[in-house]
């Protein structure tokens, strides 16, 4: 199981490149003051399987809606790709 920390950082990685997807066109300076009083995301069914993680994510408070609709509820699925091929099973 990967320790909390390394959850918070593959979630924060999505959801940066979620907004950045979602938002090209909208990009602006916004004051961090904002973007810290965002609840973020909680994390609940978080599962691994070899290089497999998934986990729901749930808004922890209010949206503060600064990029765009907040999304309420996100499951995250991630792969983890190192160029090699498993042997065949």
């Amino acid at each position: 199981m990967f320790p909390v920390r390394h959850q918070w950082g593959i979630v924060t990685t999505f959801l940066c490149l979620l907004g950045t997807a979602a938002n090209i066109t909208l990009a602006v300076e916004v004051d961090p003051a904002v973007l810290d009083a965002c609840p973020g995301y909680n994390t609940s069914s978080v599962s691994v399987d070899g290089p497999r993680l998934s986990a729901k994510l749930v808004l922890a408070g209010k949206p503060c809606n600064v990029f765009g609709n907040d999304v309420k509820v996100l499951d995250l699925n991630v792969v983890y790709e190192t160029g090699m091929s498993e042997p065949a099973t």
